[in-house]
């Protein structure tokens, strides 16, 4: 099974749908909808810095 997981078609940018963005105190926040590469919608939040130097960022999935 862990083969199968390694093995997934990559996002590309349809698979992505930005729904809305905050920047607030250096920080962007993004909630999007992801097509999984099984063929399920999720919708996520990201967090990243907006300076864009240091690029760590956060993607959670919101429970709803």
């Amino acid at each position: 099974m862990l083969t199968k997981m390694r093995d997934y078609q990559r996002l590309v940018s349809k698979d992505v749908r930005l729904i809305s963005r905050r920047v607030e105190d250096g920080l962007e926040s993004q909630l999007l909808v992801i097509q999984t590469p099984f063929g399920y919608r999720r919708v996520a939040e990201l967090f990243q810095p907006v300076d864009r130097e240091n690029l760590a960022a956060i993607l959670i999935r919101p429970l709803v």
